[in-house]
């Protein structure tokens, strides 16, 4: 059993038992105490691990599927229970999360392992590597404990307000960039529109033009048609006179 101390949060590993045998993996719960009532978050069944571990800030959970068939180590947001990776192992012996909560070594120790090559590797809290290596005999990984404070007393409250100060000034500045941008957004919205009405006003004009020449050509067809059908009445005229 682990514990959450953010939201009181438990896990508990159990292997289920029926008549037909007991099941091959375990199914790994997680409760919520943080009310009176005792709450099952979620369910993880038949997952291929023997061992889980919450990280010291207790946002992030690691199922360990060291010493199994086929391990992996199982990257988890705790707040939602959230799968972020799965990422597949192979001869490591222990994991252990930094004491911030940030990273968690995977470690191959000679002690446990001998015969394999030797050395750990280094995830983030998501289960992506940032790190690894390997070195002859390598026996464990050992991370140094946090501080609880490397600020002198005396120099707390400067620290504290010129972080204060920091922390104004950084607000006026996103607030600077923030108008900035929604300036540059206008100007080219105006830009845009204004070119839009300029290729609008352009398609009238040609349009226009097109519509007189199309008409001045049509008016030249019933032109020359009326002349055609006026010539041929003076033949058909002329026609009619000499024959009488």
């Amino acid at each position: 059993m682990s514990v959450n101390p953010i939201k009181m949060q438990f896990g508990i590993m159990a292997y289920q038992h029926s008549k037909k045998g007991d099941s091959l993996f375990p199914t790994l719960h997680i409760y919520d105490i943080s009310s009176n009532e005792t709450k099952l978050i979620s369910s993880l069944p038949n997952i291929e691990a023997k061992s889980f571990i919450y990280s010291p800030n207790g946002q992030f959970m690691v199922v360990s599927g060291i010493n199994t068939s086929e391990p992996y180590l199982y990257f988890y947001n705790t707040d939602r229970m959230k799968l972020y990776k799965k990422v597949p192992i192979e001869n490591m012996s222990y994991i252990c999360w930094d004491p911030m909560g940030l990273f968690l070594g995977a470690v191959r120790s000679y002690v446990y392992s001998p015969h394999a090559k030797n050395g750990f590797m280094l995830y983030d809290c998501f289960g992506n590597l940032q790190f690894e290596t390997y070195k002859t005999n390598f026996a464990g990984l050992l991370w140094r404990p946090q501080p609880t404070n490397i600020i002198k007393p005396e120099m707390a409250k400067e620290v504290e307000s010129k972080f204060n100060e920091c922390l104004k000034t950084m607000k006026e500045e996103d607030e600077r960039k923030k108008e900035q941008i929604e300036l540059e957004k206008k100007q080219r919205a105006d830009e845009l529109m204004k070119r839009f009405r300029n290729i609008v006003q352009k398609n009238v004009q040609l349009s226009a033009k097109e519509h007189l020449r199309a008409y001045d050509s049509g008016m030249k067809i019933i032109v020359e048609e009326i002349k055609q059908k006026a010539e041929s009445n003076e033949e058909v005229k002329e026609n009619i006179t000499e024959t009488q």
